[in-house]
């Protein structure tokens, strides 16, 4: 996927006001087909980059309100790598808004 198609495709997924299409993303990070799972990262990696506001919103929105399982628990692993010290650190990024949400 070029990188026009992936902020293109990031810009759907979190504007959105439906969930759907990120509930797929999530989904496509656990998938065993290389390709999808590939092209996930590289969405989600630009989300960490350009809008973790919004990624971690969503992130949390799901460990909260998802109806599968394994949606909520890779939410959550993925929500707390962003908000750790390591290197997807976000958490000094997020407004004081999103990181009250978040709390």
């Amino acid at each position: 996927m070029d990188p026009q198609s992936q902020s293109q495709a990031l810009a759907m997924i979190l504007e959105s006001s439906d969930v759907a299409p990120f509930e797929t993303l999530i989904g496509h990070l656990m998938s065993s087909s290389n390709n999808q799972r590939s092209s996930a990262e590289s969405i989600f990696n630009l989300a960490k980059q350009s809008d973790p506001n919004s990624l971690s919103l969503k992130l949390s929105h799901l460990i909260v309100n998802s109806t599968s399982p394994d949606l909520r628990a890779m939410s959550a692993v993925l929500l707390r790598k962003l908000l750790t010290q390591d290197d997807s650190y976000v958490y000094p990024r997020v407004s004081p808004q999103t990181q009250s949400v978040i709390k």
